[in-house]
């Protein structure tokens, strides 16, 4: 299978699921019947933010702190700390 026809939310679900797995990359792309190569490139493309970035990735509890609403801390350092509860359309603008 090419690469390119591999859809980015597969692999990087992929990605996520072999972080909480606890297994080599290899043994679980021996088990998901994935070939090594791919899984790397898409690894190497997760690792380095270049997964959609218009699109929201799901934040664990202990990344709230206790004087802030939420706080979410981006691959490229940038941290953003939200002190109230705001709506979906205006964290879209900060996408933008």
């Amino acid at each position: 299978m090419k690469k390119e026809e591999v859809p980015s939310e597969v692999m990087y679900n992929h990605i996520r699921l072999w972080q909480q797995s606890g297994q080599s990359q290899k043994s679980y792309c021996q088990q998901a019947g994935i070939t090594y190569h791919v899984f790397h490139y898409w690894y190497h493309k997760y690792r380095h933010g270049q997964p959609n970035s218009n699109s929201f990735i799901q934040l664990s509890p202990s990344s709230v702190t206790s004087s802030a609403f939420a706080a979410c801390y981006l691959s490229n350092g940038v941290r953003i700390v939200l002190h109230q509860p705001v709506h979906a359309d205006y964290l879209k603008t900060l996408a933008g």
